[in-house]
């Protein structure tokens, strides 16, 4: 490995974690001379800085180095850990994949059956497109991390790609030749980056997550709408769908695709997993492992609470640990039970619907039991005429916030108590309908 080598990984390690990373001039230049040996004074001389401010900035970026790697890293030992990655992907044979241990859970509860059917959909199936859809922190990330874990080996390529704030497909196209520089060369101008990804899908068996693709879509509009920049993203979908190649797209993402690809009598389809939060005996093992105190009772309470979220758990089992000594009972009598981390967690989602969305959420907010649409209709038919409430309605649903059956609606639980908790017109307005 050469130093324009380990930069490239460098930055390739960063952008998985942030898209937005990148070395300062002074940083590549101190990395570049601590590479060939040089000490922060003959740096210094060279560069016309002080040994002092250099050390600093070196300091820094061996921090960076180490939480990318997860080692232990210093301007002596920074050669020997990348240099240890770069042989592991070259002799591996399975392709080296970055993703974060916060990603890449240590046990995944509850989802043994559902991984099954992800491994079916690629293995026998050989998806070219699988969408992984669910509301915010219900464990998209954490699944499709441990499905690339369990099948990266069979693909001659995997690519990690976190859409954090959208863009079209140069990222992803850069994270390709970055990790690939033998392969087919980047294309030079804007309008050949599909057909660029396109190639790549063909020429070799790639597996391509797609991670956050909700940040694709446009904010207080309908589910599922693409941001202009991000229309390059809807052709390749498009594309990879109906044309034929031996590789797979999986896509995490808070709303359903507003035009899933139509496969028509396509052998390789296109299918979407929802993902609802665990069950009660999953659930109750994850508190478990936290070493919570509780009774069964008392842990399907909690699972209860927050609707089987494996986030929010986490989240209510460190909250147990941190103010009542990993007692649950107090917990679930308190008024704090839902915690800062999930109010940031929905309002996000929450603040991206559409002003009718909005309305209606907050008007289900309202409602202890399901709700028939016939009521709805007949209740808000001044906010909501002709068919626009069924339009807003099936939004919700498109973005994992709204559940079906029999005729009758349910906003998700989960949205439901974070809008009585931060709304009190909502609170002080309740209907048991």
């Amino acid at each position: 490995m050469n130093v324009d080598d380990a930069i490239a990984l460098f930055i390739e390690l960063w952008h998985q974690r942030d898209p937005q990373g990148s070395l300062s001039p002074i940083q590549e230049q101190i990395f570049r001379r601590s590479w060939d040996g040089s000490s922060y004074e003959e740096i210094a001389r060279d560069l016309g800085y002080s040994p002092h401010y250099l050390r600093q900035v070196g300091s820094q970026l061996w921090q960076v180095l180490g939480w990318l790697t997860e080692r232990s890293v210093n301007k002596t030992t920074f050669r020997l850990a990348l240099a240890e990655i770069g042989s592991a992907a070259a002799h591996s044979d399975s392709p080296p994949i970055f993703i974060s241990r916060a990603e890449l859970p240590a046990q995944l509860y509850g989802r043994t059956s559902t991984l099954a059917l992800l491994r079916n959909w690629l293995d026998r199936d050989c998806c070219r497109l699988i969408s992984i859809r669910g509301v915010g922190g219900v464990g998209k990330t954490a699944l499709a991390a441990k499905l690339v874990e369990r099948v990266g080996g069979s693909f001659d390529r995997v690519i990690w790609h976190s859409l954090f704030a959208g863009g079209n497909c140069t990222g992803l196209v850069e994270a390709i030749a970055r990790r690939y520089p033998k392969d087919i060369p980047p294309p030079t101008g804007s309008n050949d980056r599909v057909a660029w990804l396109m190639a790549q899908l063909r020429s070799r068996r790639y597996l391509i997550v797609l991670d956050r693709y909700d940040a694709l879509f446009r904010t207080g509009e309908r589910a599922g709408r693409y941001e202009s920049e991000s229309k390059p993203y809807e052709r390749l979908l498009e594309r990879a769908v109906v044309e034929a190649h031996q590789s797979c797209l999986v896509l995490t993402s808070r709303e359903q695709l507003a035009n899933m690809p139509s496969v028509g009598n396509c052998a390789r389809p296109a299918r979407e997993l929802k993902l609802s939060g665990l069950l009660p005996a999953a659930a109750c093992k994850l508190l478990c492992d936290r070493g919570l105190q509780a009774s069964p009772a008392e842990l399907h309470a909690l699972t209860h609470h927050y609707a089987g979220n494996p986030r929010a758990l986490l989240v209510a089992a460190t909250l147990a640990r941190q103010k009542f000594y990993g007692i649950v009972a107090p917990l679930l009598a308190s008024d704090k039970t839902f915690p800062a981390e999930l109010e940031d967690l929905l309002g996000t989602q929450f603040a991206r619907l559409s002003a009718g969305e909005k309305t209606l959420a907050c008007w289900l907010a309202r409602c202890d039991r399901p709700t028939a649409r016939s009521a709805m209709r007949s209740q808000l038919r001044s906010q909501f005429p002709g068919r626009n409430l069924t339009a807003t309605l099936d939004s919700l649903q498109a973005r994992s916030l709204l559940s079906e059956g029999g005729g009758t609606c349910e906003l998700e639980p989960l949205l439901r108590r974070y809008l009585r908790a931060s709304h009190p017109d909502v609170v002080s307005n309740r209907q048991a309908s």
